[in-house]
């Protein structure tokens, strides 16, 4: 029988020969011995925080410029004994805020609880490497290396102390202090210790060469000193050589496939430095198609204001007709796709492009380059009545219509749960197939904030949804990871860490026995309202080059999902009832205007009935609009994400008066509608009662008079 554990590293030993602190050479300072600037913590909050070293340095200290007492300490390896030189040289993990700071940030640094120095780091500044001394010739020094998804810099920071004020053969103990400022800006010391260490995995890829009947032995091995000489030996055959040198180093060796487990037995060694033994299970490899939808989460609000979120959904529809223009000759599968999850960004792009742009957004659509997903916006359905959610469909499907492109999915993205009445307003409009992104954070227990068993429950379980009344049913499918598992990544750092993020994933769909060589990834990159990837279709086309499974496809969530109902529509089961919702207690937030809302929309439904008893027309503008403010104050973004912890910062209150300005304008529209309904074209007082409901009835009219 075979394992179904994936690979799995044991260390039998590991020797570490005592270094003769060869000299590394250091930005700046030029070629010196270094000791390591992180031994072990003193104090400081702790966080989880990406590194320029994501595998090993995971968890970091941090301070913050808020009221100058929140401070990290910690200490430093010994400084070696037989130190010698006007100076000694530290080196750690580091990171500080710049693409999200507020502004110039300034921190107090100590050495053994004496004031060293005050440095500072700046918005949006991105400099190689910056320094700040003290007076005794004690410099601070930090060298960027990457910056994260939020454009914050990380990289190493370097410490030069003079030697005579300590002593060979001790610590230091190191302080960092954010300065009074009222910002959340940061610095962040990476509670790594550095230290030789080689690692082996083997990748659940094959490589396109040799028929595919090989698959990578990635090698990780992280070094700290002058280059050396690296010799991995795998099973009895002549050792693999490679020279590492300072910080992270990476190499592949190609190995071949196996039907069943294997265990491989692997000695590492850096000459004079670090012996290591390690046992990798290898495991036969099954074939995956990773089809990627890119897209941007829209939220209306929350993380940038309303008129921010607008620009940046048609700055990307800009975006993505020049990388479809830029890849047409790329192989299919690599060529640049884009899907847009809220028709409210489409309706937007529509308004402010000129006629040749508009056309070639048009194009795009008909020829699947872009999907248009038929929801308007991310609703919260809990709150809406049927008709409203059939309303979320209208404008994608007349759209569609005018335009004559396809448009056979819905999208629902960071919602956890959706009204069972769905179904069938989905099936009215044509909509067969459902792409539902929960709001993911792996660290959390339930994989998502406040999703409860939404992922647990369903997650990559796609499933037939029928109709409460039997008649409609469509395809659902609940990712895995949600949509925001590349949360964090900026365009272009899948190249550096996506290999992993994949190899991890198609190892817990393994261990998951998911049963489908088809799988759905949501690729929304850095944040809610995140740019488009312009190197993703190089990163894709350069893949599939290399490897023949998983293969990458860049989807068109319309093609994957008609693909996927091809393969497996017939196994899937059929379920039914209603997918409870979890978030729309936010409305309880502003629960006078929430209880407004209901009443005007209850008003439309009302009005359009009355309307086609008398046979009333209007303009269709006049309705369109009065369901678009419905839909938009509906919308799932109720807040800033700072209107909990500052709900008077004008960040917040400016979102507040914009979503209050949703619901003035549904009032001005459900007040002309009234107003021409219930006119009435005698001279005289005249009572009119209509039965807008779809059955009759009789009963007493009351009605108040004045004299």
């Amino acid at each position: 029988m075979r394992k179904k554990i994936l690979f799995v590293v044991f260390p039998l030993f590991t020797m570490y020969v005592s270094k003769s602190h060869e000299q590394v050479d250091l930005p700046f300072f030029g070629k010196q011995q270094l000791v390591s600037g992180y031994a072990s913590t003193i104090s400081g909050e702790n966080i989880s925080y990406f590194s320029v070293f994501p595998k090993y340095a995971k968890q970091a200290l941090l301070t913050r410029c808020t009221d100058g007492n929140k401070a990290i300490e910690w200490t430093t390896d010994v400084i070696p004994k037989n130190t010698t030189g006007p100076y000694v040289y530290f080196s750690w993990i580091a990171a500080h805020s710049t693409g999200s700071s507020g502004g110039s940030r300034n921190f107090d640094l100590y050495i053994n609880n004496a004031y060293a120095l005050s440095f500072t780091t700046y918005k949006n500044e991105y400099k190689s490497i910056w320094k700040f001394y003290g007076t005794d010739s004690t410099c601070f020094l930090f060298e960027l290396k990457t910056r994260d998804g939020a454009g914050d810099a990380h990289g190493m920071a370097y410490l030069r102390v003079p030697l005579e004020k300590y002593k060979p053969g001790e610590s230091l103990k190191l302080k960092i202090v954010g300065h009074a400022q009222e910002s959340n800006d940061w610095f962040m010391t990476f509670q790594y210790k550095f230290r030789e260490n080689v690692e082996a995995t083997v990748l659940p890829f094959l490589l396109r060469e040799n028929d595919g009947k090989f698959q990578p032995l990635q090698i990780d091995a992280l070094h700290f000193g002058a280059p050396a000489l690296l010799k991995v030996y795998v099973g009895v055959k002549p050792p693999h050589e490679f020279i590492v040198k300072n910080g992270f180093n990476r190499f592949q060796l190609p190995i071949q496939t196996v039907d069943a487990t294997t265990t491989l037995i692997l000695i590492a060694e850096i000459t004079g430095l670090y012996e290591h033994r390690i046992l990798v299970e290898q495991n036969p490899v099954v074939h995956r198609e990773i089809q990627l939808v890119h897209h941007s989460h829209t939220d209306i609000g929350y993380s940038h204001s309303q008129e921010d979120v607008e620009k940046i959904h048609v700055n990307n529809i800009y975006q993505a007709l020049h990388m479809i223009d830029k890849t047409k000759k790329y192989p299919t599968e690599s060529r640049f796709k884009w899907n847009i999850e809220s028709s409210w960004a489409a309706e937007n792009f529509l308004k402010q492009a000129n006629e040749k742009d508009r056309m070639k957004f048009v194009r795009a659509l008909q020829s699947q380059s872009i999907a248009l997903a038929g929801t308007y916006a991310n609703e919260l359905t809990g709150l809406s009545t049927p008709e409203e959610i059939g309303w979320n469909y209208d404008y994608s499907y007349s759209l569609a219509k005018k335009y004559k492109f396809q448009m056979k999915t819905g999208m629902m993205t960071d919602i956890p749960g959706m009204s069972w009445s769905a179904v069938t307003a989905m099936a009215q409009h044509g909509i067969r197939y459902f792409s539902d992104g929960p709001n993911y954070m792996d660290n959390m227990p339930d994989k998502g904030d406040r999703i409860g068993h939404t992922i647990k429950a369903h997650g990559d379980k796609p499933f037939w949804w029928k109709s409460s009344t039997g008649k409609d049913s469509v395809l659902f499918w609940v990712t895995g990871k949600g949509y925001s598992s590349w949360h964090g990544f900026a365009p272009g750092s899948i190249a550096e860490r996506g290999a992993e993020k994949i190899a991890t994933y198609m190892n817990e769909l393994q261990t998951n026995n998911y049963p489908y060589a088809l799988v759905q990834w949501r690729y929304n990159i850095v944040s809610d309202n995140g740019p488009i990837d312009s190197t993703i279709s190089d990163f894709v086309k350069n893949w599939n080059k290399k490897y023949s499974s998983p293969k990458l496809v860049l989807a068109n969530v319309n093609q994957l999902y008609e693909k996927f109902e091809r393969r497996y529509g017939r196994t899937l089961p059929v379920l039914s009832g209603d997918f409870t919702g979890y978030w729309e207690d936010g409305a309880y937030s502003t629960a006078k205007e929430e209880n407004k809302a209901r009443e005007l929309s209850s008003k439309i439904i009302a009005l359009e009935k009355m309307a086609a008893i008398q046979k009333i027309q209007f303009p269709n503008e006049w309705w369109y609009n009065a369901k678009k403010w419905v839909l938009l104050f509906q919308e799932h973004t109720w807040g800033s994400w700072n209107s909990i912890s500052d709900p008077d910062n004008s960040f917040s209150t400016h979102q507040w008066d914009i979503k209050k300005k949703y619901l003035d304008s549904l009032e001005f529209y459900v007040s002309l509608l009234e107003k021409n309904i219930l006119t009435t074209e005698t001279g005289g007082m005249v009572i009119k009662v209509q039965n807008s409901l779809p059955w009759k009835r009789s009963s007493y009219v009351k009605v108040s008079m004045n004299k």
